[in-house]
């Protein structure tokens, strides 16, 4: 029986490839986030949608949890274990840790029932100006498909997901110009 997740726990990618000469690599990093009032072993719990870090790659070094548990919920949201699926910046992965002493059954009460795919999610990305950002890269995730990445201008509406589907930027949004002219300095000072 798989065990129970924790902010803290290891996440895993043995191929996370952003098309880079020294891709794919092997990455390895903590959950960041987890449950506010769901302890496990005095950790938060890790539940489908929460995210973490990983080691260096050539992406943004971030994953988040997809798979969990069919019966057991927290905060509305499926338990994510040890061995469970993530989407890492650049790649599938799984937990990779878990709780030693707090396990979490694969059986759901009822019999599982089919995941509707008819969620869609309004994107918009601007600056702190209200400016519009040109060019990003997002991939949706969940454990029932597999999503392609969307490169994107400003906005976007990604349609056919689930309830457990989350979004990743896989392009971080890194660069920055200053246009405001030697005026607009001024009235800030």
């Amino acid at each position: 029986m798989p065990e129970a997740g924790r902010k803290g726990d290891l996440g895993h990618c043995p191929a996370d490839s952003h098309g880079c000469p020294a891709c794919p690599h092997d990455v390895k990093g903590p959950a960041t986030d987890g449950s506010e009032n769901v302890l496990i072993n005095a950790e938060r719990a890790l539940r489908v949608g929460d995210p973490g870090v990983h080691s260096s790659c050539c992406g943004p070094n971030q994953w988040q949890a997809t798979g969990g548990a069919p019966g057991v919920f927290i905060n509305g949201k499926k338990a994510h274990r040890k061995g469970d699926a993530q989407a890492h910046c650049g790649g599938d992965g799984q937990l990779s840790t878990g709780s030693g002493n707090v396990i979490i059954g694969d059986k759901a009460g009822g019999g599982a029932t089919a995941m509707p795919h008819d969620k869609s999610i309004d994107i918009e990305y601007t600056d702190a100006l209200g400016r519009p950002i040109q060019e990003i890269t997002v991939r949706a995730v969940c454990q029932h498909k597999k999503y392609p990445e969307v490169t994107f201008n400003h906005t976007v509406t990604l349609s056919g997901l689930c309830e457990d589907a989350a979004v990743l930027v896989l392009k971080g949004l890194e660069h920055f110009e200053d246009d405001r002219t030697d005026d607009d300095d001024d009235a800030v000072a």
